[in-house]
């Protein structure tokens, strides 16, 4: 398919030169795509050891993060997102997704514990 075409692509350049997060950014775009999360994720956790400037690795790895479920790692990329990206398109979906993440980190932190069942 197009993405396993596009994996396959980004991988060759990212290959011959590893010091491309253009390229790492394509691997981890597509397999985003093929819905294999976690290896964007790791992908993407390389491509900002190499390149911590670069928002849009931030912002990939904020949303790669959360669809599994690391969701501490999605605040810390976006809100580096946020710090790095200055007028940048996604800025508001990005705060959307940090306010959504923040309600659903507390949902899940009041959650620990199941309240009694007085029936």
């Amino acid at each position: 398919g197009d993405a396993s075409d596009a994996l396959a692509a980004a991988a060759a350049v990212r290959a011959a030169d590893p010091t491309r997060t253009d390229a790492r950014l394509l691997v981890a775009r597509a397999l985003m795509q093929m819905r294999r999360h976690a290896e964007a994720v790791d992908e993407l956790r390389r491509a900002v050891r190499a390149d911590p400037l670069t928002p849009e690795v931030h912002h990939d790895l904020g949303f790669a993060a959360a669809r599994v479920g690391d969701f501490a790692t999605a605040m810390v990329s976006w809100e580096q997102f946020l710090r790095t990206a200055n007028g940048h398109p996604a800025t508001e979906r990005v705060r959307v997704a940090i306010e959504a993440t923040k309600r659903l980190m507390l949902a899940i932190d009041d959650g620990d514990v199941a309240p009694a069942n007085d029936e």
